[in-house]
């Protein structure tokens, strides 16, 4: 299905207007809310109250309680750097003698990308070229075919501004990372040539490498706002933007996840800022200090990069180009930041159900963090800062702790008392508005799916991270699939591994979970020889009782041996 001109694009609202569309919805969620206690028998809720009372439910309500905290520690540090932090820092990059630098290079992977997309962001570029004031422009494109280049070089020639783009076209034929690592070796070879004058290289400081995929469309004033900041700003190593989507073919579920998606990540993102960091510089549209980026190091991780695993042996990432890139910026010491004003938009064309696609992109998102984040954790929260650092140790014990609370409530539901629906229903629907709400004053547009889709985003985020931890072999990406190490060429013992470690971690959770919330009982290990100790009487006295009966049968002349002989056991079960 090729991409349509008319696929809407999404976008943030003024606070005022977002504030109204969220009316509706809270209103309709607050009403089962209202709805469902008012239902609730008398009873239910003094079992409530006694279920409350026990330990290991209260250390639930506090780990629950405390991701609820780190929610709002987000929210509250995104507010202090929009409101407080970003603008002076803006101002600061605007108001420069001269904000641009002398050179912008584009790293641009496209492989066999549909037609109307390409326009797109082909038409885009020219235009915001078209808007720089004396800036040499350079378009590196890794393209699929020769028809995709002379595409490329037909929209850049009949769009006003794309006359000053100096267009150079690879072929990518070995996947996307080598075709990048290429790409960027290229562009060093010809900033190189660029600023072989002496007097050039005092001024090369500020030139800049934008990374951009061929599906990304820029919003009109994109590189006049995202410049100014890598000269103004000489310890910051790259800026990434906002995100939007422009999506044709998919169903309301499915628009509705990706904005409520995108508007969480601008949350997120901005609260890194605050911390002069971010956790990820999307392929989307990053823009790169050259002296950052242009090196062998960087070139040889895009093309090379992977981690080893004991069950995989060595896993050589197929896609995750952005962690690549973040990984040895954050190593190297270089300063990021977000920049939520701007945006860029995402041509997608989704056609699959919604629980298909979800489960997808769950699995390739979460993959692509564990493969890389462990390294970045062992770089310690002196050198990453210790707010990063958090963030990301965060990643990996979020996906247990946020199922923490819906597995206990399960196993009340099935072996306390099935009201605790109505109860644990009634809490999701009030702590999940107050989540949405957040996102709402960020200018996020509520709809009436957004509460059950943060739930879901939630727990089946957190479920497949979990599986995804112990898959980190498997990869996939629209264009190219495969797997690191085939799994013919593995012992039996590491191709199960997975599946046992999956089977083994979901185990132990459910038995953790239910001892802590008082559903298993665990035995007395203190009063365990007293309690064998009675046993063993006990047995003792039957056993001699069945011998003096048998005996007695005997002086009878009764043949009771089988009726004594089974006589132990009377009753010892």
């Amino acid at each position: 299905m090729e991409f349509r001109a008319d696929a809407r694009p999404q976008h943030r609202l003024p606070i005022g207007q977002a504030l109204r569309t969220a009316a509706v919805p809270s209103a309709i969620w607050l009403a089962v809310f209202a709805v469902v206690l008012i239902a609730l028998p008398g009873w239910a809720w003094r079992a409530k109250v006694e279920v409350r009372q026990e330990e290991g439910i209260l250390l639930v309500g506090l780990i629950g309680m405390w991701r609820y905290a780190w929610y709002l520690t987000h929210a509250t540090r995104s507010f202090f750097y929009s409101r407080f932090v970003y603008p002076p820092m803006r101002q600061t990059a605007y108001v420069q003698r001269n904000p641009f630098p002398e050179r912008c290079y584009f790293l641009m992977p496209s492989y066999y990308e549909d037609p109307g997309v390409m326009a797109r962001s082909m038409r885009a570029l020219a235009r915001e070229v078209g808007m720089l004031p004396q800036v040499k422009v350079t378009v590196v494109a890794s393209l699929g075919s020769d028809e995709e280049e002379q595409l490329v070089r037909q929209l850049l020639g009949a769009t006003p501004g794309g006359e000053r783009v100096k267009l150079v076209c690879l072929r990518q034929s070995q996947g996307k990372r080598k075709a990048m690592a290429d790409a960027l070796r290229v562009i060093a070879q010809l900033r190189a040539r660029d600023i072989a004058y002496v007097s050039d290289r005092d001024r090369a400081y500020s030139d800049v490498v934008v990374f951009m995929d061929g599906d990304t469309e820029m919003a009109p004033g994109t590189l006049g706002q995202v410049l100014p900041f890598l000269k103004a700003y000489p310890k910051l190593g790259a800026v990434t933007t906002d995100e939007l989507g422009r999506i044709y073919g998919a169903s309301g579920v499915v628009r509705a996840w990706f904005a409520l998606k995108f508007i969480k990540r601008h949350s997120v993102m901005k609260s890194l800022s605050l911390s002069r960091k971010v956790l990820t510089l999307t392929g989307r549209f990053s823009a790169f200090r050259a002296d950052a980026v242009l090196s062998e190091e960087m070139a040889t991780h895009l093309e090379n990069d992977g981690v080893s695993d004991w069950r995989y042996g060595r896993i050589k990432f197929l896609m995750g180009d952005d962690k690549s890139t973040w990984y040895v910026l954050i190593k190297n010491g270089w300063e990021m930041l977000y920049l939520p004003d701007v945006v860029v938009y995402s041509l997608e064309t989704r056609t699959d159900p919604f629980f298909k696609l979800s489960k997808s992109l769950m699995l390739r998102w979460n993959g692509n963090t564990l493969r890389t984040n462990a390294r970045a954790l062992a770089l310690g929260p002196k050198r990453i800062g210790a707010f990063t650092w958090w963030a990301v140790l965060d990643q990996r014990i979020s996906m247990w702790t946020t199922l923490l609370a819906p597995t206990t409530m399960i196993m009340l539901i099935l072996f306390v008392t099935p009201w605790f629906a109505a109860f644990y229903a009634a809490w999701i629907i009030l702590i999940r508005l107050f989540q949405i709400w957040t996102l709402v004053l960020q200018g996020h547009r509520m709809r009436i799916l957004d509460l059950p889709l943060q739930v879901f985003d939630q727990w089946f985020g957190s479920y497949y991270k979990v599986i995804a931890s112990f898959y980190l072999g498997r990869q996939s990406w629209g264009k190219a699939k495969g797997k690191t190490t085939s799994q013919g060429n593995l012992p039996w013992s590491r191709r199960w591994a997975p599946a046992l470690q999956t089977v083994a971690a979901f185990a132990t959770f459910i038995l953790f979970v239910g001892l802590l919330s008082g559903v298993f009982k665990s035995p007395n290990l203190i009063d365990a020889p007293r309690v064998f100790g009675q046993a063993l009487d006990q047995f003792q006295r039957r056993f001699s009782a069945a011998a003096d009966r048998t005996a007695a049968a005997a002086d009878r002349g009764l043949d009771a041996t089988a009726q004594a002989a089974a006589a132990p056991f009377d009753g010892l079960n």
